[in-house]
């Protein structure tokens, strides 16, 4: 052998840098601002948004910020931004922040006034017998536009019976809404 040293190959490798774990701090979980907005699947990269349209609703998530309709004010202004962007709020890029919550709070406000149903005293008996006329003849299609009447309006009294019937309609249950609605009128 020369002069030369041997070499162990193991000991020749620069030591591996510790792993380092994302806690702390600067790690924290949002909520979402808009009901109904998906989150990104389980199987999507760490810090990709999922493809698709709830890639769309997970880009415009406020990042590292809580977020609900209540503490918009919390999110950053860039933040407030996407948002208002998204919403289709327009002049938005020279607001300041409390113009930016006030307009997001007010287009959320004109969309809840646009779905608002009247109030009245009972479903209409008329509805109720067209409906167990259509469920008694197993007609689907018609039934569902007579639901979709009564489900147009909320009712101080009988409000369950109108849910029920949208549930039993759901499972094609016609038999039980025809009897139930004989009962009744």
């Amino acid at each position: 052998m020369s002069g030369l040293a041997q070499v162990n190959p193991s000991e020749s490798k620069t030591p591996r840098r510790p792993m380092i774990i994302m806690e702390g701090p600067l790690v924290s979980d949002t909520t979402e601002l808009l009901a109904g907005a998906a989150s990104a699947p389980e199987e999507s990269p760490t810090g990709q948004p999922a493809a698709g349209s709830e890639g769309a609703a997970a880009a415009s998530r406020p990042r590292g910020r809580a977020a609900s309709g209540d503490d918009l004010s919390k999110l950053l202004v860039a933040d407030l931004q996407r948002i208002a962007q998204e919403l289709g709020v327009t002049g938005t890029g020279r607001m300041r922040k409390g113009d930016l919550v006030a307009a997001i709070k007010d287009w959320l406000e004109a969309q809840n006034n646009k779905t608002k149903k009247p109030l009245l005293p009972e479903p209409d008996k008329a509805l109720l017998a067209a409906l167990r006329q259509r469920c008694a003849a197993f007609e689907l299609d018609e039934a569902e536009k007579v639901m979709d009447e009564l489900f147009s309006a909320n009712y101080e009294k009988d409000a369950e019976l109108v849910a029920w019937l949208r549930e039993k309609l759901d499972t094609m249950e016609f038999d039980e809404i025809a009897e139930r609605l004989g009962d009744i009128l």
